[in-house]
């Protein structure tokens, strides 16, 4: 009897079948990057956020602003650099927020995000409460500013500013649609 030198036809088939099926189930996972990017600079932003608005109360502090409420004059404003930053309560105002306001105190510079400032008694899906500002990834679809918790189905980061002298802000993330 011979001894057979390698493989036969039918096996070389089937392995590359399984190699065929192996890569087109594992291809989606790292072409689909896009929601992962959006995660990841939502997560960076909410960083941002929290740091900056620390910076700003530690200004606040020692200017002796700390305890008042936002006014929209020199009474409740620090300077970052050559920027003006009205505070409530020391920390950044959520309702005077514009990218150049946000950029001096966060440290946020994508031009690849959306803000909105809040302007309702009662978030909307489409626009946030009074007293927040909100990032998402320009040009997502699946922004719905009611969702809550980082599973909810949103994309979008949620600046919610000081309530009082006492409490600092909250920065939340919703990446679950991103």
């Amino acid at each position: 009897m011979k001894q057979q030198d390698g493989f036969t036809f039918i096996e070389f088939i089937i392995v590359m079948t399984i190699l065929g099926v192996a890569a087109v189930s594992a291809t989606p996972k790292f072409i689909d990057t896009k929601s992962d990017v959006h995660a990841a600079t939502l997560k960076g932003v909410q960083a941002a956020l929290k740091v900056g608005s620390q910076l700003v109360y530690a200004k606040s502090v020692v200017a002796g602003e700390q305890k008042n409420p936002s006014t929209f004059n020199s009474s409740s404003q620090i300077t970052l650099g050559k920027n003006p930053i009205e505070t409530d309560f020391g920390y950044p105002d959520a309702e005077a927020a514009t990218f150049t306001s946000v950029k001096s105190w966060g440290n946020i510079h994508s031009t690849q995000l959306t803000l909105i400032a809040g302007t309702l008694s009662n978030p909307q899906k489409e626009t946030p409460a009074s007293g927040t500002v909100a990032f998402f990834p320009t040009g997502n679809a699946h922004v719905d500013f009611t969702a809550t918790g980082e599973s909810g189905l949103s994309c979008h980061a949620l600046y919610t500013e000081a309530a009082n002298e006492y409490t600092p802000p909250i920065v939340t993330v919703v990446t679950g649609s991103c």
